[in-house]
């Protein structure tokens, strides 16, 4: 397992030079930094990781989410936790149990609202999480459009570039969202076809670059045009494809609704929670519900039932009293009624 990670590097076969030079090594090659962290016992890496963990959990972009907060998308979740497994931990038992390499990328598609950005920090954190137990600080990182383009011509596809140069100096999960505004198809006749070409070129690069090279990495993927994505992009990843909207059954709106309920205290049973939405859905011209639309739809509910209490505040506060305020008994199907009808146009 090490000789394959490391056998390409000079100084891995000839000890006496990588002590004479390792000073230099140190700071200039991350493959010799992370070698000399992986000489460490397992028990001092995993003090250690754990040490800089409860620093990375305070962090404003750790993902809140987890395992638990995940409704029926268990398979899809393995999947990646296998390739997790495989290429970044390099657990030996899971490799003897992969004759065949698991993919190292995943595109993610589904609909607007099947839950491809929140799926995708699952397995951010789960990944961060797992990596602590064999005393490996998983970098989780994420890519949006509006972090690689600029207005400078021809810096677009450098940022790209200098993203993945660091990701893939450490154990990573990368996140590509809205992947569509990388990956689509465009005419290269105009300046910002160009541009764009660049940008789609650079891709193309890390993506070979990460599936031939030893990197402890794996990259997930997020689209809702998973159909306009060029053709020369898709093949690329088409072994670790997630649908999610294949997987988006009942049972998940349900379990999803019942929790909701848990959290605010509403007495409604779930069925007919989503009944009414369903119903109401398809009356103002959607074909389907989304877990985020039955998410968003208790959120309007809370956030109106909540705004009473929101505009009173400030007086309870001068007289020093306190209320007791009953929202979720105050919940009616009426109320799903009338969320529906605001669903796609919702903002926290």
């Amino acid at each position: 397992m090490e000789e394959n990670e490391f056998s390409d590097e000079w100084w891995y076969k000839r000890p006496k030079l990588r002590k004479i030079f390792s000073p230099l090594l140190y700071l200039f090659s991350w493959q010799y930094r992370l070698w000399r962290f992986l000489q460490k016992p397992v028990e001092e890496r995993r003090k250690e990781a754990e040490k800089r963990a409860r620093k990375i959990r305070k962090r404003i972009d750790f993902p809140n989410v987890s395992r638990k907060d995940l409704v029926g998308r268990e398979k899809e979740l393995n999947k990646v936790l296998v390739s997790a497994y495989y290429h970044i931990f390099r657990d030996p038992e899971v490799r003897k149990a992969c004759p065949i390499p698991p993919s190292k990328i995943f595109i993610i598609k589904g609909s607007s609202g099947s839950g491809k950005t929140f799926f995708a920090e699952v397995c951010q954190r789960e990944i961060f999480e797992e990596g602590l137990k064999y005393g490996i600080i998983v970098n989780y990182t994420s890519l949006k459009p509006e972090d690689v383009y600029t207005m400078w011509y021809g810096r677009s596809a450098q940022q790209l570039s200098s993203f993945f140069q660091e990701a893939f100096q450490r154990p990573s999960v990368i996140l590509i969202d809205e992947f569509q505004a990388f990956g689509s198809r465009f005419s290269p006749t105009s300046e910002v076809g160009m541009e764009e070409k660049r940008v789609q070129t650079v891709f193309l690069e890390k993506i070979d670059e990460l599936q031939k090279k030893n990197y402890r990495c794996i990259l997930l993927i997020a689209t809702n045009e998973y159909e306009t994505i060029t053709e020369t992009l898709r093949r690329r990843g088409i072994v670790g494809t997630i649908d999610l909207d294949v997987s988006t059954k009942r049972n998940m709106l349900l379990e999803i609704a019942r929790r909701q309920c848990k959290k605010y205290g509403i007495n409604l049973e779930p069925v007919k929670i989503i009944e009414t939405l369903e119903d109401a859905v398809r009356a103002v011209g959607n074909t389907r519900l989304t877990p985020a639309d039955v998410v968003n739809a208790f959120n309007i509910i809370i956030n109106e039932k909540y705004r009473p209490l929101q505009e009173s505040l400030l007086s309870r506060i001068r007289r020093s009293q306190s209320e007791k305020f009953d929202v979720g008994g105050k919940v009616v199907l009426d109320d799903f009624r009338a969320a529906a009808r605001r669903l796609k146009t919702y903002t926290y």
